[in-house]
């Protein structure tokens, strides 16, 4: 449903975008060339892989099981939102506004933003939710300023770490949480794998 209803949403707006992205092509910004360079830096998915990373050391680190599963959470959202957001890059192989490249859609900054803040919202609730679903609207919305994305690319961005983060927490908090997949490096390169726990 969620995924039908964003394909929808980015469809039916998709013919806007030209007329939205104008300001921006102008050279009119709202926030601000230094700010929106701060949002670019924010959402980069390997800073926002440092975020999960973090969660999951300090949770080990201070014997918070809590943490530590909203930390794996992460780890598996920016995983499969990264999978998806390279493999749709690469099917529609969309412009950028800016011209620079055919990787516009969808935005790998806010798919990695919003994912990591739905899995602190599933987690942590509502405090933890509204600053991190800020910072998550402040990283897409730089990127529009910024002229790298459209307005639809960065609203399925963001969904596709919504639904992400909300279906693999949901799961790995409810369903199975002694289940991961997590990111690892070892002697032949990194790679991925996956540890059930009994």
């Amino acid at each position: 449903m969620y995924v039908a209803g964003t394909a929808g949403l980015a469809g039916g707006l998709a013919f806007l975008d030209d007329g939205m992205q104008r300001p921006w092509r102008r050279g009119d910004e709202i926030l601000g060339h230094d700010i929106v360079k701060i949002g670019d830096v924010v959402g980069h998915p390997g800073v926002q892989a440092g975020v999960m990373g973090l969660a999951y050391t300090l949770g080990q680190a201070l014997g918070d099981e809590k943490l530590t599963m909203a930390g794996k959470s992460m780890a598996e959202t920016m995983i499969f939102t990264s999978l998806t957001t390279i493999a749709l890059k690469g099917a529609f192989n969309r412009k950028r506004p800016d011209g620079s490249d055919h990787l516009s859609f969808p935005s790998w900054h806010a798919s990695a933003t919003f994912g990591n803040a739905t899995v602190l919202a599933e987690y942590y609730g509502w405090k933890a939710a509204v600053p991190a679903y800020l910072v998550a609207i402040f990283v897409a919305w730089s990127r529009i300023e910024q002229n790298k994305h459209f307005v639809t690319d960065s609203i399925t961005g963001a969904a596709i770490g919504c639904i992400y983060g909300h279906a693999i927490s949901r799961y790995n908090m409810r369903v199975h949480p002694n289940f991961s997949i997590e990111p690892v490096v070892n002697m032949e390169g990194p790679g991925v794998q996956a540890s059930l726990y009994f």
